[in-house]
């Protein structure tokens, strides 16, 4: 029973793994073809409905670890993080509340107030 329940687990890890190059692949295959030229909205838009959903694809049919929760988490947020130029998780929180309760506010607004 233990063996079988290892391969199930490292058949989750394989799964995990492909979906997050398939997620960093597609983002990277966007910023290929538009680079930094569009707005920080536009790319933010093309990855919640292009990548994000291939990240996720699937994932409700499995009963997921903690663990694995988590490093799904650690790939959308240091690929916001960075895409923001944000350092640390708490202030990409707050950006991500601010936007929530701003509404359509400008990224740049944003990013200005956490530069600051």
């Amino acid at each position: 029973m233990d063996k079988m329940r290892c391969v199930i687990i490292q058949k989750y890890e394989m799964l995990i793994r492909c979906m997050q190059e398939k997620f960093y692949r597609a983002a990277n295959s966007i910023f290929g073809k538009i680079g930094r030229i569009a707005s920080d909205e536009v790319v933010l838009h093309l990855i919640s409905t292009k990548c994000i959903p291939i990240l996720l694809y699937g994932l409700e049919s499995f009963s997921l670890c903690q663990y694995q929760l988590k490093s799904l988490d650690f790939v959308i947020n240091r690929f916001f993080m960075w895409l923001l130029n944000v350092k640390s998780c708490s202030v990409l929180i707050c950006l991500v509340c601010s936007l929530l309760v701003a509404g359509r506010n400008s990224l740049k607004n944003l990013n200005i107030i956490v530069s600051h």
